[in-house]
């Protein structure tokens, strides 16, 4: 009954039976096993953890549940031991691909990224066109810069299966750089999140001097900001009925098309600008610049029809209490923090009266992405984790310091305080897992230096 319920996505239910079904049966592997799998799909990741163990204390040699333990360890962002485990269920059975492909994954949140090639070069031995193998070694080259290689492997996001959800059909051929589109329409569509769509559009201008005229497809919270992008091109609303065009291309397979390597990548300023007006409101409104001003952003918000990032961004937020090192008589803070959940956290601390920075917040009047750009461009330095804020900041030139979690998203690289992308991030990265105090340490040292200097 438990696995029926499971089946039906009853998942709640299907642990309590069984929870009546271990009563009966306290030995029993696979009932523990089935528990672990559905706290699992309920992003219980401890809970998992804790069925899984239970498994392999009954029977030592469950290779599923030593590769699912991993898993819910790389959830939980104990990434090696999670590679401990993962490497106990290929040492049981070393011709399961999946067993590789998890251990890659662990393997790459740790940073060891030789070692996740490794792993995921053994899953595409015995499994050709393994999807999430060939996903994960693209991820892994990016994230090493190897741009060549890892750009055509990326192609394989598409058929990853988070992407499925996502999967939309075109009735014209795809775009990758080889035909010439000059006195054609081809469709640039967005993909992923509001953050990708902004760091990818600095491609579009390529297009458009290969003679092709351009629709750029656009979520409507970035509509009224990318109509100041530099390029000639037609914008139409994410979900609208589409132009007729005779190519298509997703914006992060734009990289791919141009054979963009970390030299290559166009690297303006500034590529974004905000609305005149809605500037002149806001210089208006907050007056004359005395002490510097630092937008904050501590979390990245909530996904809820995205369960699978939900781990991800419990790892890439900060509680905004941990910011309180960061108070100084010569800053004064805004909130650029959107979301409720993230919202409340700042009334709630305001209302407590905590000792931490005085952060001013008109979020309430910042309604899209050109609205926060406009209210952006009075600021002197944004705080950030990374978000799509951040990418709003740096696309306008505005210097930003980027709070980056250990297990880095694959565009920001390793071992280096500065970004590909964007001339004005800088990058304040955890030295451990969850190590966001030593972050805010740099980070208070980093921004006394700057008052100082501005002295």
């Amino acid at each position: 009954m438990g696995v029926a319920l499971s089946e039906l996505g009853k998942l709640s239910e299907a642990l309590v039976s069984y929870q009546k079904a271990i009563a009966y049966d306290v030995d029993n592997a696979q009932i523990y096993y089935s528990q672990g799998l559905a706290y699992a799909k309920l992003m219980r990741p401890e809970a998992a953890a804790d069925s899984f163990k239970k498994v392999i204390s009954i029977d030592p040699q469950h290779a599923n549940a030593y590769s699912d333990w991993g898993l819910a360890l790389t959830d939980l962002g104990q990434f090696d031991l999670a590679i401990e485990k993962l490497r106990q269920a290929i040492a049981i059975d070393d011709k399961n691909p999946y067993f590789y492909v998890n251990c890659g994954f662990a393997e790459l949140a740790s940073l060891a990224l030789d070692q996740a090639l490794h792993s995921f070069n053994c899953a595409i031995e015995i499994q050709a066109g393994c999807v999430e193998a060939c996903y994960g070694k693209a991820t892994t080259l990016l994230m090493r810069g190897d741009y060549l290689e890892g750009w055509s492997l990326y192609e394989w996001r598409s058929k990853y299966s988070h992407a499925q959800k996502h999967k939309r059909d075109f009735l014209k051929p795809q775009w990758l750089g080889d035909a010439d589109i000059a006195g054609k329409t081809i469709l640039l569509h967005c993909e992923q999140g509001f953050g990708d769509t902004i760091q990818f559009c600095r491609f579009v201008p390529l297009v458009v001097a290969r003679g092709a005229k351009v629709i750029l497809e656009v979520p409507k919270p970035l509509m009224n900001l990318l109509s100041e992008l530099a390029a000639d091109c037609q914008l139409v609303v994410q979900g609208a009925v589409l132009p007729r065009y005779d190519f298509h291309c997703g914006l992060l397979s734009l990289p791919h098309a141009f054979k963009t390597q970390l030299h290559t990548i166009p690297l303006p300023e500034r590529y974004l600008y905000p609305d005149p007006k809605k500037v002149s409101f806001w210089s208006d409104r907050l007056g004359v610049n005395t002490p510097l001003r630092v937008g904050l952003v501590w979390n990245g918000g909530h996904q809820p029809d995205q369960p699978e990032l939900w781990p991800t961004n419990q790892r890439r937020n900060i509680p905004l209490s941990l910011l309180l090192p960061l108070k100084h008589q010569g800053v004064v803070f805004f909130s650029l923090q959107k979301g409720r959940q993230a919202e409340l956290e700042l009334s709630d601390l305001k209302r407590m009266h905590w000792d931490g920075p005085d952060v001013m917040d008109y979020t309430q009047d910042l309604n899209d992405f050109s609205d926060t750009a406009a209210f952006i461009s009075q600021l002197d330095l944004v705080i950030s984790v990374d978000t799509a804020t951040a990418h709003v900041a740096a696309a306008l030139g505005k210097p930003v310091w980027l709070l980056n979690r250990y297990d880095t998203c694959w565009r920001w690289l390793v071992d280096t305080d500065h970004s590909p992308w964007y001339c004005s991030v800088r990058l304040f990265r955890q030295r451990t897992p969850g190590d966001w105090p030593g972050v805010i340490a740099e980070v208070k040292q980093a921004l006394v230096e700057r008052v100082t200097s501005s002295i």
